[in-house]
């Protein structure tokens, strides 16, 4: 019998994680005009010791694959761009259950983009 044979399945799944490539901070983003914002938290990060993994159009197909097979992980999330475009929701459900701390979460935001919710409720 081998050492998972008699490991529970979750630490199992934690020794998987273990050798992936920890982010302090992950950013879905995917609007032109969050360029600055992002450049300010990339260029801010660094300085603290802490790293940033940016999750736009162009990588976020294989971004999360990369989640998924747990060869990644981010302890920090901040979605800017599921609201607009679906490719990024397999990332917030990813970071819904793996990340000690999500910023902006998916429900959250889509009713703060109600304007009819947010006045009149």
């Amino acid at each position: 019998m081998n050492e998972h044979e008699q490991l529970p399945p979750l630490l199992i799944a934690h020794d998987e994680t273990a050798a992936a490539q920890n982010y302090d901070m992950g950013i879905a983003w995917n609007w032109e005009y969050d360029a600055d914002f992002i450049k300010l938290i990339e260029n801010s990060l660094p300085a603290h010791g802490l790293s940033l993994l940016q999750i736009t159009p162009d990588n976020v197909d294989a971004l999360v694959d990369e989640l998924y097979r747990q060869k990644i992980h981010l302890n920090v999330f901040l979605d800017r761009a599921s609201e607009d475009d679906p490719r990024f929701i397999p990332i917030v459900r990813w970071a819904c259950t793996h990340c000690s701390y999500f910023i902006n979460r998916h429900e959250w935001a889509i009713h703060s983009c109600d304007k009819t919710a947010m006045h009149y409720t």
